[in-house]
Parts: structure tokens; C-alpha cells; sequence
């Protein structure tokens, strides 16, 4: 699936499957919201309200912090 998608949106497939994002955890990353030091931190999502694409908090307002694997 990764290999049939253009190269930008690749790196869903692997924050999905490697990290266990949710898609609009996904869509709502931000590249600060990377750490050099091996983590993600999921502070917002990307949300339909009304028909409209919004930044809303995490399922049930609650941040995290993620592991990022090396390989990812």
C-alpha cells in the first residue's frame, strides 16, 4: 500500500502502522510536533464539524506523548 502511494503520503502508512496514530492525529501533525529525541506529540486532530475539516483536541481532549521508532 505505502509503495503505491506518491512519495509526500507515504509517511501516513508509516505513522499509522508504526506509531498507532489515528488519521486525523495524522492529518493534525505538525513537524514541531516532533522531537529529536525519539518522540510524537499528538496535540491536536484534523475533525469534520458540519461538514467543515477543523483542528480540534485529541479523541476525548486527552495529549499524548508517542514513541517514534527509529525505522519510522
Amino acid at each position: 500500500m505505502r509503495a503505491g502511494l506518491p512519495e509526500r503520503y507515504r509517511a501516513i502508512v508509516d505513522l499509522g502502522a508504526g506509531c498507532g496514530l489515528r488519521q486525523g492525529e495524522i492529518f493534525g501533525l505538525a513537524v514541531n510536533n516532533i522531537s529529536d529525541l525519539g518522540w510524537l506529540y499528538v496535540c491536536r486532530q484534523v475533525k469534520k464539524v458540519h461538514g467543515t475539516l477543523v483542528f480540534a483536541p485529541p479523541k476525548r481532549g486527552k495529549l499524548r506523548d508517542v514513541p517514534l521508532d527509529p525505522e519510522v
